[in-house]
C-alpha cells in the first residue's frame, strides 16, 4: 500500500472521525497499539539511564525497550512546543512505525518526507480537501491541526492529484459526515451571498423606478399650483358653458363664490373656475352664497 492508502486504514481501525485529533486521542490510540508513549520532561530518567538523553534536541524519536522479553516501541515528543506541532510530530513518529521504516537508520530524506505524508493524511485526508476544493494554507489550518509550515508542501503533493474515486477515498468521505455538512453550508453561504446581492440589487432598482415615475405625475396638493398662470378673467364676463357651473376665487382667496357673492362682486380680476376643474377641490365652498 502507499502512504496514502495506509495513513487512511489507520483512522478507520482507530475509528477516527473528524479531524480534531488532539493530543488526548493520540495517547488513546497509542495505547490501543501497545505503544508507550511519554514527553522528554515527565521521562528525564529514562533517557539519562538509556544514554537518549542528547535526542530531546529532536521533537520527536521513537525508540525501543524491553519489557518481559518483548521489545516495546516508545514513543517520544518534545512537550515545550505547541499542542498542533506536538500531535503533528507523534504522528510523523508512527508514520515511521506504520511504514515499517528502519527506527534505526532514519537519516533518509525519503523516509522522512513519506512520515510527513502519513501525518498530514492523517490530520486532514487529501481526498477529503479535494471534495471540499479546499486548496489555501489558511482554510486548510481551519479545519485541522496540521501546522502551517507543514501544509505548503502537502498541498504541492495532492494538487495534482484527481478527485479519488477508490475504495479507501468514499470510506474517508463517508466517515467524516460534518464536513460534507461543511460543504453543503459553504454552497449556501456563496449562494446566500449572491441572493442577499440580487435583492438588493432589485430594490435600488425598483426605488430609483420609483423616484423616476413620481416626477412624470403631477402633484394636485394646492401648494404646486401657481394661481398666477391661471387666466384671469373680468367678472362681467358671463359663462357661455351651460354643461358646467362656474365659480370664482380671488387671488389671495382660499373659498370660491358665485358670481353674484357680496365678497366678490365688486372686485377685479377674478378667477373663473368650472365646476369640473380639479382645481377646484383645493379651495373651500363661500358659507354665504354656497348652499
Amino acid at each position: 500500500m502507499e502512504v496514502r492508502e495506509l495513513a487512511y486504514n489507520f483512522i478507520l481501525e482507530n475509528r477516527i472521525n473528524n479531524l480534531n485529533i488532539d493530543l488526548k486521542l493520540l495517547k488513546d490510540i497509542c495505547k490501543i497499539n501497545k505503544w508507550k508513549i511519554g514527553s522528554y520532561s515527565k521521562n528525564i530518567n529514562f533517557l539519562e539511564t538509556t544514554n537518549l538523553i542528547d535526542k530531546i534536541t529532536l521533537l520527536a524519536f521513537t525508540c525501543f525497550y524491553k519489557n518481559d522479553n518483548k521489545e516495546k516501541v516508545f514513543i517520544m515528543y518534545n512537550d515545550k512546543v505547541e499542542e498542533d506541532e506536538i500531535v503533528f510530530n507523534i504522528l510523523h513518529e508512527i508514520g515511521h512505525i506504520v511504514l515499517k521504516h528502519n527506527i534505526c537508520d532514519l537519516s533518509n530524506f525519503e523516509k522522512e518526507r513519506e512520515a510527513d505524508l502519513f501525518a498530514c493524511e492523517v490530520l486532514a485526508p487529501s481526498c477529503l480537501l479535494k471534495y471540499l476544493n479546499l486548496n489555501k494554507i489558511d482554510a486548510i489550518t481551519n479545519i485541522s491541526n496540521i501546522p502551517p509550515k507543514y501544509i505548503k508542501n502537502y498541498i504541492d503533493t495532492y494538487k495534482n492529484y484527481k478527485l479519488y474515486d477508490d475504495y479507501f477515498s468514499k470510506i474517508i468521505i463517508k466517515t467524516f459526515k460534518h464536513l460534507k455538512e461543511y460543504r453543503l453550508l459553504k454552497f449556501f453561504k456563496y449562494k446566500k451571498i449572491f441572493i442577499t446581492l440580487f435583492f438588493l440589487i432589485t430594490f435600488f432598482i425598483n426605488i430609483n423606478y420609483t423616484n423616476s415615475y413620481s416626477k412624470n405625475i403631477p402633484d394636485i396638493d394646492n401648494n404646486i399650483f401657481d394661481i398666477n398662470n391661471i387666466p384671469v378673467i373680468n367678472n362681467n364676463i358671463k359663462d357661455t358653458n351651460h354643461n358646467y357651473q362656474s365659480f370664482f376665487v380671488t387671488k389671495t382667496g382660499k373659498k370660491y363664490h358665485k358670481e353674484d357673492c357680496k365678497y366678490i362682486i365688486h372686485k377685479d380680476n377674478l378667477i373663473e373656475i368650472k365646476s369640473n376643474d380639479p382645481i377646484l377641490n383645493n379651495y373651500k365652498p363661500c358659507s354665504i352664497c354656497i348652499d
